[in-house]
């Protein structure tokens, strides 16, 4: 009696006889169940009919990093995961970008940073499958390679993305990250900063690097020490923030907001005119305000698109700062801000620490009522601290 070989004959055989895969490089294999399917771990895993090849594609990559990673699959696609909270969050960061909220250099930090968190957590993990255990691991992964200072930084990102996920809706609930993802203690901050050595430059030292700088590198020098400007102030500083012939500039500190004034040397006045005469010719008329360019007619602290495309921080007072410095064989870690650090220390001499916060443009601690009710600071008051650093560093 003749038998009849049911699986060959049945309809789904057939179809698998007949359907091909869409192209070579079609990720699902043929079951002969007639579905795409793929295996994971041991365990084979369907994705769909074989009539439709691009639907079960669709569903493979959906759930392919959570079955590579040994996570179950998810029953509800819809469900938010890790990667879906770092897509909604950076969305949300491109949008404060357009507005001028936040900077491209801030934002591809975050970038980063979110890319660090898929790469140690996975990408297709659920927000409610985060564990404390899953924020210890990734606080881990946030100091490999890297000082205290920029892990603090990395973490305080972080933390931002996972306060996100419940502002934005994205979570039911509060992660509970605050306690394994913790910040730096301030005594791991102190000893770093103990290890990096003293945040200041010495008097010799300025002049030394006075006297062998150019006329720009001068003028922004000058503006470090006399009135604790930072290389982002100098590369944005205008001939309208300049009173030359009154001695004062005014330049509100782009990380505050806050309208900051300082008294300037004659020294400083005679440093930012030779400079001013010999800048190039810009590169970009909408830069003809600036009062400072690049030997190339460029702003001095700018962003362009690197080779991968990501934003690429073009700094030439730091670059020009740092020969300097290796020039003279003046070690001392840090840049720029050096400067700035040096007229905080040496302005906090006189005793009258509110001029100096003017000046430095910091904002007032909220818990001061003292800066609540203060309604101003006399000129004489900047005048006096200016003139108390200058002595300082025109002392021989």
């Amino acid at each position: 009696m003749a038998t009849i070989n049911r699986t060959q004959n049945s309809p789904a055989r057939k179809g698998i006889r007949q359907a091909d895969k869409p192209y070579p490089e079609f990720p699902l294999t043929r079951h002969p169940t007639g579905r795409w399917c793929k295996k994971f771990r041991g365990k084979t895993h369907y994705f769909g009919p074989i009539g439709d090849p691009n639907g079960a594609l669709k569903k493979y990559l959906a759930q392919v990093d959570r079955l590579k990673a040994g996570l179950p699959p998810l029953a509800d696609l819809t469900v938010p995961t890790l990667r879906l909270l770092c897509n909604a969050f950076l969305t949300e960061k491109q949008r404060a970008v357009e507005c001028g909220d936040l900077s491209r250099y801030s934002f591809d930090q975050y970038k980063a940073d979110c890319a660090k968190v898929l790469e140690a957590l996975g990408k297709e993990i659920t927000l409610a499958e985060l564990t404390p255990d899953h924020f210890g691991t990734l606080r881990a992964a946030l100091h490999r390679g890297v000082g205290v200072g920029t892990a603090r930084n990395r973490i305080v990102r972080a933390r931002v993305l996972f306060k996100f996920a419940f502002d934005s809706g994205l979570a039911e609930h509060p992660l509970r990250y605050s306690v394994a993802l913790k910040r730096p203690s301030q005594r791991s901050l102190r000893l770093a900063r103990a290890d990096r050595g003293l945040r200041m430059m010495e008097a010799a030292e300025i002049r030394a690097l006075l006297a062998e700088a150019s006329p720009m590198m001068k003028a922004a020098i000058m503006l470090g020490v006399n009135c604790g400007f930072g290389n982002s102030d100098v590369a944005r500083l205008s001939e309208r923030n300049l009173d030359l012939p009154g001695a004062w500039v005014a330049l509100a500190r782009r990380k505050t907001g806050i309208m900051r004034r300082a008294a300037m040397w004659p020294e400083t006045i005679e440093a930012i005119r030779a400079a001013i005469l010999v800048r190039p010719k810009p590169k970009d008329p909408a830069d003809g305000g600036l009062a400072f360019l690049s030997r190339f007619g460029a702003p001095l602290l700018r962003e362009t698109k690197g080779k991968t495309g990501s934003t690429v921080r073009v700094d030439a007072i730091s670059q020009e700062f740092a020969k300097l410095l290796k020039s003279l064989s003046i070690t001392r870690s840090g840049a720029f801000y050096l400067l700035r650090h040096t007229f905080q220390t040496i302005g906090e001499e006189t005793g009258d620490y509110a001029a100096v916060r003017a000046v430095m443009g910091h904002a007032d601690n909220a818990a001061d009522m003292s800066a609540h009710y203060r309604a101003r600071i006399t000129d004489d008051r900047l005048r006096a601290v200016a003139e108390h650093v200058r002595g300082w560093l025109l002392a021989k």
